[in-house]
């Protein structure tokens, strides 16, 4: 990952990462910390500041935005929530961004091991 995101980081001057991280930044883990640590590095901050997943008993900050870019925020889109995971609206003033890139990358978690992390 910390690959990954320097290599976006020298490509593009604004940058937001957004996704399903299935890592709770609301409990001080080794994860957590690593995760922090990696996007901390690249001055990249995590913008969602409420939990994004409530069930009957926990509620968790696993989906997570990141970014670099000024003017961006965050906010639930609650009358649009489909399923246990809050649906996340983002707004990014675009004018005053800069040129935009887009790169796309899927990944398959199939031999996720906490060691590649």
């Amino acid at each position: 990952m910390e690959t990954v995101l320097s290599e976006i980081c020298d490509n593009m001057v604004n940058t937001i990462i957004i996704g399903d991280f299935n890592i709770n930044l609301n409990i001080m883990s080794t994860y957590s910390k690593k995760l922090n640590e990696i996007f901390a590095h690249q001055a990249i901050k995590q913008l969602i500041n409420f939990n994004t997943r409530v069930t009957e008993y926990p509620e968790t900050l696993i989906d997570l935005l990141y970014s670099n870019a000024k003017e961006v925020s965050c906010e639930k889109a609650e009358e649009h929530r489909i399923s246990d995971h809050e649906t996340i609206m983002f707004k990014c003033d675009i004018k005053k961004q800069g040129p935009i890139s887009k790169l796309s990358e899927i990944t398959s978690w199939d031999g996720y091991s906490p060691d590649n992390l």
